[in-house]
């Protein structure tokens, strides 16, 4: 039969520290916590600064999904606008879809200097969605006009050939009926494409 002894605890404990506890071993670096020492050496700024990485190289290891169509001018471009972002506000300013391809087109715009003319390359300004809709609208309404004129065109060529059948029938009255119907289909078309 074994005996109990009065007193404290002989028991060591390593891992089952209040959160205190272990706070007051790390700052003491009591040697009765062994773990004290190890955790000690984690919080330690010995670790390196990280390595910095050129617009190049980022350019190289860039997200395909956002910036893959941009050029490396491009993406230089935007890098350093969101790390002056990050510095002022302290966030990111990261784009949150595809980042397509500034609008670069180059209008030749011509301006007089004296008597000389210079063209320069201007780029293209960035449309509204008030100037979009208007151009969606103008394409489809020329779209319903060009498939109007191609079914006029047609209606006209199938009552041509009816009006020739009639007349070879021998029925004038009908080919005449045709020929007026014809002439009907014609200045609707012109009407169509002067509108």
């Amino acid at each position: 039969m074994a005996f109990k002894l009065k007193g404290p605890s002989l028991k060591i404990s390593y891992g089952h520290e209040s959160a205190k506890q272990q706070k007051s071993n790390l700052l003491h670096d009591n040697p009765v916590a062994k773990h004290a020492s190890a955790l000690n050496a984690l919080d330690s700024p010995a670790k390196p600064a990280p390595k910095k990485t050129s617009y190049k190289d980022a350019y190289a290891k860039r997200d395909q999904k956002t910036y893959g169509k941009m050029s490396e001018e491009e993406y230089t471009k935007e890098a350093k606008r969101q790390n002056k972002s990050k510095k002022d506000t302290g966030k990111w300013d990261a784009p949150k879809e595809s980042m397509t391809k500034a609008k670069t087109e180059k209008t030749k715009v011509k301006v007089k200097e004296g008597e000389k003319k210079v063209e320069t390359d201007a780029p293209e300004k960035a449309k509204s969605k008030k100037e979009i809709r208007q151009e969606n609208r103008a394409n489809r309404k020329a779209g319903r006009k060009a498939r109007k004129s191609e079914r006029l065109k047609k209606k006209i060529s199938k009552q041509e050939d009816k009006g020739k059948k009639k007349l070879a029938a021998g029925d004038k009255s009908g080919a005449h009926a045709k020929a007026k119907r014809v002439k009907n289909l014609k200045e609707r078309k012109a009407k169509n494409e002067e509108s």
